[in-house]
Order: structure tokens, then C-alpha cells, then sequence
């Protein structure tokens, strides 16, 4: 093993390390003369992880980390370890760096990362909270943030800073098994009773809402309690072992492995072009004189390339060519003509079939193996292509899933709703698979409720994954939320500097609305205005304007925060939205709507509503917008009784059914 100590750190820890240094590698069991054990008093000094068989060890005092568990085996697939103390782990910090170190390594893909940060840090979250602080009993799931969050927040803090606790570690474990990464994360708590557990939550379906095992469940490809709870493993493709073309190999592996099926009524051209691929090193030659036979034939052996004459009785090579194509095993093989007939009808007619290639006869040998082995490749490169294309839009799925995961559940609005007597309506449509876009609506309970929209430039993967970053960045400064937004929107803008290029930052808007004092309290960073849609049939529509920079821009200290108090009007209700709704080019003359031909739509649709809802607003929207839409959609509207309106009064316009709003297509 070869040690290495922080360099920068004090010399009284580097003192420490080196006296107990042969005790602590008596925790590892590894026979590996390549690993290399990193020692580091804290995480600040950790920008990148080194993911090439080693072991990071993190914390003031390591020899009490390691000894809280049995000596550690090193596996012939291990990447990297992580030993740390639960206050040093309890940030976005080393899943953010870990995932990022992996990717660049290539034990992931960049698709792949976005799942793999989320289930990460919600594995580690998961063993700091229940495991090592055991406040599974202060929520209602032991996986779930629920009620209470900021009574729980707070009760995290106040117990991570005790010794006792605080320091308790948790190790994180990855590596290469079965053509899967394996990351494990395990905690030093009392554990529990999984099955009775699991049990339990499944009654009272808690599983439903969108943090915990099924959020992990969603986002891998498997997972595992293991310990009694004190371990959760989480799999997912170890894409750079499965994703090996047969472009990479040899051709003399090519040639052994692949058949190939010569057809042709007359058996001495087939056994002719039979030698002279075997000659080559061809081990699969299959022949056939009867192209009826060789139909069924092709689709029993799959063949990687079928050879194929035209003249024959019975069946011509045309028509099996086309039953041939018409069989979904072999609807991708390609097929080479060898025929005495060499004129453009003929070769044409072919091509529009499904061939490939002509060989004319009599058969030349270079010719016929250099055809051969070419398009061989080509089909074993379209076939690895189609399956890495079918394997991307499946990862793009489960990321879009995840993804929504990390939104409002259903059952959160309505709780939300039902308790301050809210009507909200949500639409949330994505450009591409994957969206830029975030929303988010937080009880903060007495009479509050927090709205947060944000809008990271561009889209796809990347735009994505900043929104997971974003999820991650509120639920870390969520205690801030509650009393100090100016603080919780500057933490959020630094960790977004300090992590996403400067092209990607974010409009955000996030504001508090008093469902008591009819009052909203909103700071707005470089996003579109909130629109208020008036009670009053004869009050107009109007923009709040939500100037400022968009955050990732401008280091915290010098991003402006600007913090604006609007006194609603009884009724009154509000439009947030994503630069879609404005930006959208619509029908006749393509053009975008912009803030003032929208606030004259808004204006026009009260008129003929009256109380118009989102529904309503998305019709009008759906009329004339030209789709596919360019850009990813949010619409968020809320509207809200307060003591003095008539509930009768507000039930006649709300919409039950306008929660999840979506476009037609």
C-alpha cells in the first residue's frame, strides 16, 4: 500500500497519521501493492478523487473511523473507498465530486451521472440521518422528507455538531462486479428490521413519494439492503465493459466468430465461395441449394451475412431476399448478391430490396472475402450502434423519471392544497427528453407556502443534470428557506458558481405567499415576471417584474437580491412561467407573444372566463403555438381564498382536474 497524507494540513495530524499508520492498514485486507490509501483532515482540500484503487480516509481523528468497523476487504474490481465522519459528508460536496471524478474516469456515462449523483446522495443522506443519528423516528417515512422539514433540518444540524454522533463515519464503496458498478453505502447505526420495515411503509404507502427506495429504485439498475439495513448497494451497467463493438475486434476474431449463409441452387458455386471464405479464416459457413430452405434456415442461425444467388427454380433470389427482410430476426442482416446478371435493372431492383452489394460471377477470391468481411462490420457496427441507441434512450427514460422524481408528487399538492384551501395548477412540458427546467412548492408552515421556478440555459442532459444539482442545493439550505431567503437564494447562487460552466446559469424566481395577510414576498433573479390575474371583474391583469442576475453568474457577495412585498387583492391569482410561454412562436405569422401581447391574452381570457384557470391558459396557448416547442414549458398557477372572499365564490371558477396540466400534441 502506498500512504499519502494531506499535505497542507497540520502538523500535529500528519504526526498522528504516520505514529498509527501500520495500525490503520490493518483495517484493509488487500493484496494489492497498487492501492494507494489518501489521508485528509477534512473535505475542503479534496477537489477530485483519484478513482484508480484507492482509499480516502476523512476526518480529524481516522484511527477512530476505522475502528468502528470490521477490517475492510479490497475486491479485484475495487475503484475507490471513501471513510468519513457524518459531519464532513453531510453536503452535496462528495457526491457531487465523486460523480464527476467516476464520469471522468469513464465508470459511467455522461447520461449515467445524472442517476448516479441523485441515488448517491441519497444513499449517504439516507446512512447520516437514520443510521448514524437514528431520527428515522422523527418522520413519519425513514426515507422520506415529509412534515415538519424545517423543525427536521434544524434537528439535523443541532445533532451532527455533537461529538458523539457527529463523527460516527460512513463508508462508501465502489466497484466493478458482474459487468455492473457496484456502490455501496454503509453506516455505523444500530440498524433495523428491513423486511418488517419495508412492510410497514408498503401500508401506509409511503413509498409513493418521491425520496428514498423508490426514488433509488427508479434510478439503478438494482439495489440491495443488506446488514440489517446498516448497507444499501446500488448497480448500474458498467456500459465500458457491455458497449464493446465488434469493430474492436481483430478481424481474425471477426472472422471466427460470424456466420455466414451462402445460398444457390447449383452446390459447386457454393461450395467454391464456401473454400475461399474458409480459406481466410471463416469458421461459420453455412451453404444451402434450395433459397426456400435457406428462408428458414437464415431465421433459425441469425446469420451475420447472407450471400445470396438470383437465378434460381422455385424461389429467385429476389423474392427470398424479400421474405427473408420480411423476418424480424434477420431485418438488419445484410444480404450480397453474387449473379452472372450485372446490368443497372438488375442491381437496382436489389438495392430497393434490402441488398447491400453485387459480386459478379465467376467468383474472384479478393473480391469476394474483401466484400465479405466489409459488410460484416457494417452490420455488426449498425447492430452495435442500434443496441447503444436503444441503451441511451432507455437511460434517458429512467433519467427523465428520476428527474421527475425530484418534482412535487401529487399527494404533497394536494395536501398543500387542502390545508391553506389552494386551487394549483401545474403544466410541465420538456423540449427534449430531458428538461432545464425546475419547480417546486414547499409548505413552510404558518400560513406559508414557498414557490421556487428556475430555467437553466439549454437543454438535455446537461440542463438536466443542473437541475438535480439545484434539487440537491435547496434540500442542503432548506432551514434558510423558512426565515432568510435572501441567504438561501445567495448559498444556492454560490454553489452554482461554483460547480456549473458560466453558460449555464439559471433564471429563479422563488417567492413566499402569506395565505393569512393575502401578502407575496419574492426575490426574482433574471426570470420572466409573475403575472397576478385579479379577483375583480373590472381590476386589469398585471406583471411583477423580477429584474436581477441569474444565478451562476456572479460570486454571492456581489449578486444583487432584490426583495419585493405585493399586497394582493382578495382572490387575486398567480401566473409563474418558464420564458417559454413568452418566447413561443405562434401561428399566422410567427411570431412570439412577448410580455405584452401575453398580458393581453391573459387580459382577454379573464374577460371571457371571468375566473380563468390554467386550463384555460393553455388553450389559448395550444391554438396558435407552433410544436414542436423549442424550449421546455412551466406553467405554474395558484390561487387562493383568504378570510374575508366567499368560498362559494372561488369554487365556481377552480378547476379541480387542472393539476398536471399538460399540452396537447
Amino acid at each position: 500500500m502506498n500512504i499519502h497524507i494531506q499535505e497542507d494540513s497540520p502538523s500535529q495530524y500528519q504526526e498522528m497519521v504516520r505514529k498509527h499508520e501500520s495500525e490503520m492498514m490493518r483495517h484493509f485486507v488487500s493484496f494489492d501493492h497498487t492501492l494507494n490509501v489518501y489521508f485528509y483532515e477534512d473535505l475542503t482540500a479534496i477537489k477530485t478523487f483519484d478513482a484508480d484503487n484507492c482509499i480516502y480516509i476523512i476526518g480529524s481523528k481516522p484511527l477512530e473511523l476505522l475502528s468502528e468497523f470490521e477490517p475492510h476487504k479490497i475486491s479485484d474490481g475495487h475503484v475507490i473507498t471513501i471513510i468519513a465522519d457524518s459531519r464532513s459528508l453531510y453536503t452535496s460536496k462528495t457526491a457531487k465530486i465523486l460523480t464527476e471524478s467516476l464520469k471522468y474516469e469513464s465508470f459511467i456515462s455522461h447520461t449515467q451521472s445524472l442517476q448516479y449523483f441523485t441515488a448517491l446522495q441519497e444513499c449517504v443522506l439516507n446512512a447520516i440521518e437514520h443510521g448514524n443519528l437514528g431520527l428515522s423516528k422523527d418522520k413519519k417515512d425513514g426515507l422520506t422528507m415529509l412534515d415538519n422539514i424545517e423543525r427536521y433540518h434544524q434537528t439535523v444540524k443541532e445533532t451532527l455538531e455533537k461529538d458523539s454522533l457527529g463523527e460516527k463515519a460512513v463508508i462508501i464503496t465502489c466497484e466493478v462486479r458482474d459487468e455492473h458498478f457496484v456502490t455501496a453505502v454503509q453506516d455505523n447505526g444500530e440498524g433495523y428490521n428491513v423486511k418488517k420495515a419495508l412492510g410497514n411503509r408498503k401500508k401506509q404507502n409511503t413509498l409513493l413519494h418521491s425520496r428514498g427506495l423508490r426514488l433509488i429504485e427508479g434510478l439503478t439498475d438494482d439495489y440491495a439492503i443488506l446488514d440489517n439495513g446498516r448497507r444499501v448497494e446500488f448497480k448500474l451497467k458498467a456500459q465500458f465493459l457491455t458497449h464493446q463493438s465488434y469493430s474492436q475486434f481483430s478481424m481474425k476474431e471477426m472472422r471466427k466468430k460470424c456466420k455466414v449463409l451462402i445460398v444457390d441452387d447449383q452446390e459447386a458455386n457454393t461450395k467454391i465461395a464456401r473454400f475461399y471464405l474458409e480459406s481466410v479464416g471463416y469458421e461459420n459457413v453455412i451453404t444451402c441449394n434450395c433459397p426456400v430452405e435457406a428462408v428458414e434456415k437464415a431465421k433459425d442461425i441469425k446469420p451475420d451475412l447472407i450471400i445470396l444467388d438470383i437465378v434460381m427454380p422455385e424461389m429467385n433470389g429476389f423474392t427470398a431476399c424479400r421474405k427473408i427482410k420480411m423476418q424480424e430476426e434477420c431485418r438488419n442482416t445484410p444480404i450480397l448478391f453474387f449473379s452472372s446478371l450485372d446490368d443497372s435493372v438488375t442491381r437496382t431492383k436489389g438495392y430497393r430490396l434490402g441488398a447491400v452489394d453485387y459480386v459478379a460471377k465467376p467468383l474472384q477470391k479478393n473480391e469476394l472475402v474483401a466484400r465479405t468481411d466489409a459488410h460484416i462490420q457494417n452490420g455488426l457496427l449498425y447492430c452495435s450502434l442500434k443496441a447503444y441507441i436503444e441503451k441511451v434512450n432507455k437511460d434517458m427514460g429512467r433519467a427523465k423519471q428520476a428527474q421527475i422524481e425530484l418534482l412535487p408528487s401529487e399527494d404533497k399538492l394536494e395536501m398543500i392544497k387542502k390545508k391553506y384551501e389552494l386551487e394549483i395548477g401545474v403544466c410541465f412540458k420538456t423540449c427534449y427528453e430531458l428538461a432545464g427546467d425546475y419547480w417546486t412548492v414547499e409548505d413552510l408552515g404558518d400560513g406559508r407556502i414557498a414557490l421556487i421556478m428556475a430555467d437553466f440555459t439549454g437543454h438535455g442532459v446537461a440542463a438536466s443534470l443542473n437541475t438535480v444539482r439545484l434539487h440537491a442545493y435547496i434540500q442542503e439550505f432548506y432551514n434558510y428557506l423558512h426565515s432568510d431567503v435572501e441567504t438561501f437564494i445567495k448559498r444556492i447562487n454560490q454553489r452554482l458558481k461554483d460547480t456549473i460552466p458560466l453558460e449555464d446559469f439559471a433564471t429563479f424566481v422563488c417567492a413566499i405567499l402569506d395565505t393569512r395577510k393575502n401578502e407575496l414576498n419574492y426575490i426574482g433573479c433574471g426570470n420572466p415576471p409573475i403575472a397576478i390575474i385579479p379577483f375583480d371583474e373590472d381590476s386589469e391583469c398585471r406583471f411583477l417584474t423580477c429584474e436581477g442576475l441569474p444565478l451562476g453568474i456572479e460570486n454571492s457577495p456581489k449578486l444583487p437580491i432584490y426583495m419585493k412585498n405585493i399586497q394582493l387583492d382578495h382572490g387575486d391569482s398567480l401566473l409563474f412561467f418558464s420564458d417559454a410561454l413568452l418566447e413561443t412562436r405562434h401561428l399566422p405569422e410567427h411570431k412570439m407573444w412577448g410580455e405584452k401581447t401575453l398580458l393581453k391574452k391573459l387580459t382577454d381570457i379573464k374577460v371571457q372566463y371571468t375566473f380563468p384557470d390554467l386550463k384555460d391558459i393553455l388553450e389559448t396557448f395550444n391554438e396558435t403555438a407552433l410544436k414542436p416547442l423549442d424550449d421546455d414549458l412551466t406553467v405554474l398557477h395558484i390561487s387562493y381564498k383568504n378570510a374575508e372572499a366567499s368560498k362559494e365564490l372561488l369554487q365556481s371558477y377552480m378547476h379541480p382536474d387542472s393539476l398536471g396540466t399538460e399540452l396537447s400534441d
